[in-house]
């Protein structure tokens, strides 16, 4: 079987992949899920100057000294442990009770990741969601505090558990989509579409690997 890369370093569209008239195995990931949340973005739809997301920090996006996780997952767990061993000051922000076991095994979750939480002494301040995001601050909320606007009856007190939390630095942890938008529309335009990694379902880098190597033996 001979291999040829072509259009490296390009963004390829639906109509770059029909004309090469063979099948397409897409993998093109998963993108960092945006709360909507007060003070979030800026005005042109770009994320704030203090907001990032654990990409950015990958990627080493100067980060403040003060920093709030939004998000107990594994990707949150493993950016605040990060950032905490580069000397910042970190706490993980979660709605719900405590820090969610979303794709590590039960030793890997425990052993490793929940360990080096409590080594670092990172506190996660569970049932609360961030309900503003300020340029020295984040406004936290208890989770599920107040109904739907809509069920509120006049006249009724609605009781706020507010908290400001110092913040110069927000990380956006709450969860990852599949990117699935060039694999729908290849549909129809190539004779077969495989999809693999976390353009599927995010998970782990080996069930990627897992994925393409499964789809090279079937093609």
């Amino acid at each position: 079987m001979s291999l040829k890369i072509k259009h490296l370093g390009r963004k390829v569209d639906p109509q770059t992949v029909k004309a090469e008239r063979c099948d397409a195995v897409v993998a093109t990931g998963a993108s960092f899920i945006i709360p909507q949340i007060k003070g979030a973005k800026r005005a042109d739809g770009r994320l704030a100057d203090n907001v990032l997301t654990p990409l950015n920090v990958l990627d080493n996006v100067p980060v403040g000294e003060r920093v709030v996780v939004y998000g107990a997952n594994a990707i949150g767990l493993e950016t605040a442990v990060d950032l905490k061993e580069r000397g910042k000051q970190v706490i993980v922000v979660e709605p719900t009770p405590g820090p969610v076991q979303d794709m590590y095994g039960f030793i890997s979750w425990f052993c490793v990741v929940m360990q080096q939480l409590q080594e670092h002494g990172i506190e996660v301040k569970g049932s609360r969601i961030i309900k503003e995001i300020r340029p020295e601050e984040v406004v936290l909320d208890a989770a599920n505090t107040a109904p739907p606007p809509d069920q509120i009856r006049e006249g009724a007190i609605v009781v706020i558990d507010e908290e400001r939390v110092p913040t110069d630095t927000v990380i956006l942890a709450v969860g990852r989509q599949p990117n699935k938008s060039l694999a729908d529309q290849l549909v129809g335009l190539v004779p077969e579409v495989y999809s693999i990694g976390d353009c599927c379902q995010p998970g782990l880098a080996f069930r990627a690997t897992h994925d393409g190597a499964r789809i090279g033996r079937e093609i």
